[in-house]
């Protein structure tokens, strides 16, 4: 049990950097007027592995896409 707790731990931390390093490469593309279309395709990898903590995984992406993704954009 002690090691899926670990295992779980990490991989909510891998998210989260995942999802720090997308952000600054969106806000990166967005300074430099660069196309940030692959960046939001990536994003959506980062709800898929969300999905496995969330049990309302559509709600967790739009939630995701309103507050990291779109904010950007405007």
């Amino acid at each position: 049990m002690q090691c899926l707790l670990e295992d779980l731990g990490e991989e909510l931390l891998n998210i989260y950097n995942l999802q720090m390093a997308l952000d600054n490469a969106l806000i990166y593309c967005m300074e430099k007027g660069l196309n940030t279309d692959h960046i939001i395709v990536l994003s959506g990898y980062i709800c898929k592995r969300l999905g496995k903590f969330v049990t309302n995984y559509e709600c967790a992406e739009h939630e995701y896409y309103m507050k990291h993704v779109f904010p950007l954009l405007n």
